[in-house]
This record gives structure tokens, sequence and C-alpha cells, in this order.
């Protein structure tokens, strides 16, 4: 069950889709430059949160001390500082072909001991994995068709399409990506982007049984477009959100070195892995994987349109007590959190 969710569809519908800055550099978004905002408000638990895993932390290197300025930046410098606590910080990759076990005993119960199904929030005792209907999948929120900045490539081959050798790791098999979901729902949305529907726009729905919540979905276009229920806007955008920054390109040039089971990144060419292949002959080097638009994932064709929509999802749902203890689960496997869960504010910070 999802806790504290409040649903404002009326006043979401309400809200125009106001423009944002574009980026120079990465997909877009993210305006603004440090100088004389002011800093980031934190509640009593954030500042707590803040303290304990974002100051004095070891880096990917093994050097101590590090703290990362979530607070005093803003725009780019904020997006650079996210995405950098992220690559030094997310210590524990997965092959796909690991993650099955680790979501669903470990990181996908809800507060009742249940896996949670995303979109619809129905309540499982345990995972049935399938495509019929009364069994699960894994859902990419962020498909691999909408994107070559999340799937590795090999020449024109998706990672994805040959994950089955098990020499697979990337975006795709981020533990805070990849959800469980009912099997028809999933393969409805399929690759669909993200839209705000109007009141007078036509619309399906799809939901399952013992789902509380249906999506919305048009069909009748050759791209589909998808409409989360108000209780998942807000897990939906601080998902995509991580997912932008964490694997977009954002003016650091990561590499990785040669041990694809568990790499290191590095951020020097030259201690990179030589044509960025790692011992599988796999290419795990994202500079060939291009950059990250939320046009990709959003049914705009502005990047402040889709910004627009993405920050009202987030705000119209704040994290619920599931969201944020996901938030510790997926911590205690990968090393690192979604910072957009502890501090959905920073949403507007970056994108604003």
């Amino acid at each position: 069950m999802k806790f504290s969710k409040c649903l404002f569809l009326s006043t979401l519908l309400a809200l125009t889709l106001s423009g944002c800055n574009r980026g120079s550099r990465g997909g877009g978004g993210g305006g603004k430059k440090s100088g004389n905002i002011p800093p980031m408000e934190l509640t009593e638990e954030q500042q707590i949160i803040y303290n304990e895993h974002y100051t004095n932390k070891v880096d990917c290197f093994g050097n101590g001390g590090r703290t990362y300025d979530l607070i005093n930046k803003v725009g780019y410098d904020l997006i650079e500082e996210i995405h950098k606590y992220l690559i030094d910080q997310h210590k524990v990759y997965y092959k796909y072909q690991q993650i099955n076990g680790v979501l669903y005993s470990d990181i996908d119960k809800n507060t009742s001991g249940k896996i949670e199904l995303f979109y619809t929030g129905a309540q499982k005792s345990s995972y049935r994995s399938g495509s019929t209907s009364g069994t699960q999948n894994r859902e990419h929120v962020w498909p691999c068709e909408r994107s070559t900045g999340l799937w590795y490539r090999q020449s024109t081959t998706w990672e994805q399409q040959i994950d089955t050798n098990g020499n697979y790791w990337g975006g795709g098999s981020d533990l805070f990506h990849v959800r469980p979901s009912d099997a028809v729902v999933n393969t409805t949305r399929s690759n669909a982007r993200f839209y705000q529907f109007s009141g007078s726009e036509v619309y399906e729905e799809c939901g399952e049984s013992g789902g509380l919540y249906n999506i919305k979905i048009d069909s009748s276009l050759s791209a589909k477009k998808v409409e989360v229920h108000d209780a998942f806007k807000g897990d939906t955008a601080r998902l995509l959100a991580y997912m932008y920054v964490h694997y977009n390109r954002m003016g650091y040039d990561v590499y990785y070195s040669n041990n694809y089971v568990a790499p290191t990144p590095v951020y020097d060419k030259s201690q990179a892995v030589p044509t960025g292949k790692g011992s599988d002959n796999k290419n795990h080097d994202p500079n060939v994987c291009g950059l990250l638009n939320f046009t990709d994932i959003f049914a705009y064709k502005n990047e402040s349109d889709c910004i627009a929509v993405l920050k009202q999802w987030n705000a119209v749902d704040a994290p619920s007590e599931t969201e944020k203890m996901r938030n510790n689960s997926v911590e205690q496997k990968q090393q690192n959190r979604n910072p957009f869960v502890d501090f959905p504010q920073l949403i507007d910070r970056c994108f604003g």
C-alpha cells in the first residue's frame, strides 16, 4: 500500500506546461548556474539523511572525505554534482540475469512485506515470472528503444536483445530502474512515452485484477503515449530524473576498467579498457552511447514541455514510505541512493 499519496489530478490538469531554460550540455534542462540562489532548505529528516549519506563518503577510488554539495548548487552545477555522486558511490553493478532474486527477495517488498507492483500498486506475496495474465515481469521504465544512453551496445545490436549470455550490466540493470510490474500492463505500456492527458483527449485504461490503479494509454497512433496514475507519478518522475542525471554524459567522460563483473569508473581515458571493451568483448564505454533527452521518454517535442511535466509529477506525489524504504534497500546493494527520493526539491533546482 502506498502511504501519504495525494491525488491532485484536477489541479495537475489545470497547470500549464511552463517553459524551462534548456541546457547546453547533456540532453537539455538545468539552465541555471549557481550564484545568488538561496541554499536548499532541508527538513529535520532530510538533514539527517544528508549528513549520513552525502558527507564524508569514500568514493569509487577508495578516497575518503568526499562531500557532495547538493544544498548550494543549482542547474548545471547541481546536475553535475549529483552525477559525480552517482558515479562515485554506485560501486556494485549487477548483470541483468542476477537482478530477479535481488529485486523480489530484498528490494521490492513494501512496508507490509509484500511485493508492490509498479504502476498498479497490486500487492503480491510472491513473484510469478511470466508474460500472461496473473504473472509479473521486469519493467524498464526508460526502455532501451528510447535511448542509446542507458544500454550498452555491441556494434549495432542492443545488449537488451542479447542479455541471455549473462554478460550485461549498466543502466538496464540498475536496481533503481528495473521495477516489478503486471505482465499485461507492462506489455500494454511497451515502450510508450509518458504523457499528461487533458480532459478532452481520448485514451484507454489498463489495469490488473487486484490492482489499485490503472494506466491511461493512447494506442491510436503509431507512437503510443501513456499516463501513470497520480499515485505513481512522483515515483516515475524521480526515477527518470535519476536515470537522466546518472547515465547522461554531462561533462564527465567516464570510462570503465576491464573487470566487467565489478567495473570501476575511471576518469582518465588512458586508464580505460582499450577500445572500450571488457573481458567479455562487449562495449562498456558510455561515451559511445550518446546523450539522454527527456523528449526520448516524454511525448512532447520540446525539452521544456517534458521538464514541466516531470516537475508536475514530482510535485503531485511526494515520496511514500515504500519509496523511501526501497531507496534504503537499493543502497545496501549498489551503495548509492536516489537523491531525488531523499530530496524531491532537487528536481526544481536542477531543471527550474
